[in-house]
């Protein structure tokens, strides 16, 4: 089933079901980031204030393109490159700069650890960048490829939850 349809249909039965604020900020991350930004401003209508995205190169749809107030990243996958450290820090800016009465919705798929990084002090591009070789040159599954990079990360491993604050979160 297609990430908009299935994002749709979520977001459906959990808006339905609780009080959630009328405004908010989508952030999708991964190979159906697009589709599942579709399927976000499908069902939030007006109620998208904005949204930010990030996919793998050439996965942006022209449909989520053309909503406004919607940002559109590519980035690196398998391996993250300097794109992948560019969008980290613009997601942090972006909730930083995110006002306290909009709802946070957060839509990951699969890619999203190596398209969006923020690293720790003193760990450069090219470690982050033979962690991942090393990784999938040795066949890791992507839950131990995971792990690794959660301790060079500022924002894997629960990291981007603190960040949120204390707003409505749904993820």
């Amino acid at each position: 089933m297609d990430a908009q349809v299935r994002t749709a249909a979520a977001l459906r039965r959990h808006l339905a079901q609780t009080n959630w604020p009328q405004r908010w900020q989508v952030i999708a991350v991964g190979k159906a980031a697009s589709r599942m930004m579709l399927g976000a401003s499908e069902v939030l209508g007006p109620r998208l204030a904005r949204g930010w995205l990030a996919t793998k190169e050439a996965h942006i749809d022209a449909q989520c393109a053309a909503l406004p107030r919607i940002r559109c990243l590519e980035s690196g996958h398998p391996v993250p490159d300097q794109r992948s450290l560019d969008a980290g820090s613009e997601l942090l800016a972006e909730l930083t700069a995110l006002p306290g009465d909009i709802a946070l919705l957060v839509l990951v798929s699969g890619g999203a650890s190596s398209l969006v990084e923020v690293l720790q002090s003193g760990v450069g591009l090219r470690e982050l960048q033979q962690l991942n070789e090393r990784g999938l040159a040795n066949g890791w599954n992507i839950e131990r490829i995971n792990r690794e990079r959660s301790g060079v990360s500022q924002i894997k491993g629960g990291g981007l939850l603190q960040r949120c604050g204390h707003r409505p979160t749904l993820a």
